[in-house]
This record gives structure tokens, sequence and C-alpha cells, in this order.
């Protein structure tokens, strides 16, 4: 297997469900038995709790164990990451009952089954292999299950492929095409490729959205954020903090690298930021369309609606 990587970045600013290559020595609390040295292959995941999100790798390459002894291991938001054109190869076995380190299929996705310490005990989780989420309970209503192995995104399967879920929406998995360089504050040179950028997805930005976008970044209060692949601006965020929450207007990817973790990316950034400076959570302006992608990352309807009125 070749393992083709991107440039070294910050676990913040790498995308859940991608996989990565991690130096032992740079985790919070690096494996006993190996050199500080050592790569370890994995994936990135991520769990959302009241006002915080937490950030996991889950070891992939069996330096740590074998399948069934997969642990998530706890990292820092600045814990160096090297995004890796890697992905996982599924291959369905028999029954319904999934262990530790299997892949189990239900109605809500894709679950990678791994432990957890917990205390002086451990406890289960679930990271859905495509959002790279970690969720609890997904045991009832398997449809199937898998075992896998890590290949490069060009490298053959390397057994028979795992049959396409049988939902209406289909579940992929990911093929980690796209390296998220960098999520960055924006800045002025790049409020003209991020008004185009967010004008090309249909968002209101108004004929002089440069000028909009360019006095936005004057204010302190800006959260105004761009996401970066092969040196260009592949993602855009507008958001401010009101001293209570961070207000998301508008969120947009370049068209050709949808469903790659930028959005998702682009999230969790303004939710670190606004974790930083006590914010009590995010709200987001949302059309119809865009509603099953805030509530993927984390969002919920509250019960308040909010209107509008143009002046």
């Amino acid at each position: 297997m070749t393992v083709t990587t991107s440039p070294i970045v910050r676990a913040r600013a790498v995308a859940p469900g991608r996989l990565v290559q991690v130096r032992s020595g740079d985790l919070p609390e690096p494996p006993p038995g190996l050199s500080p040295d050592a790569e370890i292959i994995g994936m990135k995941t991520i769990r959302h709790g009241k006002g915080f999100i937490s950030h996991y790798l889950v070891p992939l390459d069996g330096q740590l164990g074998a399948p069934q002894d997969l642990m998530l291991i706890g990292v820092d938001t600045d814990t160096p990451m090297r995004p890796a054109d890697l992905r996982l190869d599924l291959i369905a076995v028999d029954g319904t009952t999934a262990e530790c380190g299997h892949v189990l299929e239900n109605a809500a996705g894709r679950f990678l089954k791994v432990r957890e310490a917990y205390k002086d005990a451990f406890s289960l989780a679930y990271v859905e292999i495509t959002a790279g989420d970690i969720r609890r309970r997904q045991d009832r209503g398997i449809t199937a299950v898998y075992a896998w192995a890590v290949v490069g995104v060009g490298d053959a399967p390397k057994a028979t492929p795992a049959p396409a879920p049988k939902r209406e929406v289909p579940v992929a998995v990911r093929e980690t095409k796209a390296a998220v360089q960098a999520i960055r504050a924006m800045t002025l040179r790049d409020v003209e490729g991020a008004a185009e950028l967010l004008a090309a997805r249909d968002l209101p930005v108004g004929k002089d959205g440069e000028r909009r976008l360019a006095e936005a970044l004057t204010s302190p209060l800006s959260l105004c954020l761009v996401a970066e692949v092969d040196d260009a601006i592949a993602g855009a965020a507008v958001a401010h903090y009101d001293g209570f929450h961070v207000h998301l207007s508008m969120i947009a990817v370049d068209a050709r690298l949808d469903r790659h973790g930028i959005g998702r990316a682009l999230v969790e950034a303004l939710a670190e930021a606004g974790l930083a400076r006590g914010a009590l959570g995010l709200l987001a302006d949302a059309g119809l369309g865009s509603v099953p992608f805030l509530a993927a990352t984390g969002f919920r309807l509250n019960d308040g609606l909010r209107l509008r009125r143009d002046v």
C-alpha cells in the first residue's frame, strides 16, 4: 500500500472521518511500547457535547492491537496530523452481530464499533465512518456487518466489495481526495475569492458582496473563516460573535469538493473559536436546503423562530 500524505495540520483543521498519520510522540499520552517517531495511521473523529467538542483518533494500522482491541485515543485540538489518501475497504461477513472492531450497518449509517476508557472500566462507542462523529448504542437494527482493511484511495479492493447500503440515501465510504491544508481567519486578500464562492452557491451576498465582506472583517466580533485546499479557497464561513452566541450567516464549499468534510471542518473551527470566546453556542441562518447539513454538524431546532425584515 502506497501512502500519499498532505502537509501537517492541526487536529482541529482535519475533517472528521479523515484518515491521517500521527506521530506517536505528538499524542497527549504517547502509547507505551512505541517509539516517539512511530507513525500511527488512524481516523480522526469527534464527539459533540454541551458547549464543547472533543477530538479523538481511532488507530487502524494494528500497532496498538488487533481490530477487536480498537480504542479511542483523545487528542488535543493542536495535535499535529498529516491527512493521508487512504480509505476503509469494507468486506462483508456473515451474520448481524457486530463485535468490537467490526463495522456495522443500520438505518442511521455505517459505524465502526470501538472501545472507550471510562473511569476504571470500558464502554463502547460507535464512529460513523463517513461523518466521523461518535455516537452510542447503535447495535439495534443491524442489517449488515463488515470486516475492513486500510487501503490507498486508488488501490483495488482486497476482497469482494461491500454491497451498497439498502437505503434511499446511500452512505459511501469516504474517499479522501481533498486535503484541507488550513482553516484560518479570512483576510482582505481572501475577500474576492470568498465572495465569488458564496455567490456561486446562490447565497445572498448582494452585488457589493466584496465590500460587505471587507467591512465585516474590520469588526472585532468577526469570525469569518476560509478553508484552503491546494493553496486555493475551497470553503468560506461568514459569522460573528455577539457576546452570547456565534451567529453563522453563510457557509459555502466549492461545488467540486462537496461531501469531503470541508463544510464540517469550518463549523468545527467556528465552534472552537466560539468556545475560546466563551460563547453559549452557535446559531445559524438556514434555508430548508441547508438544514440536513447543519443537523449533521450538531445544530438542532430550538423553541424559537428567527424572523427577518428587509431594510
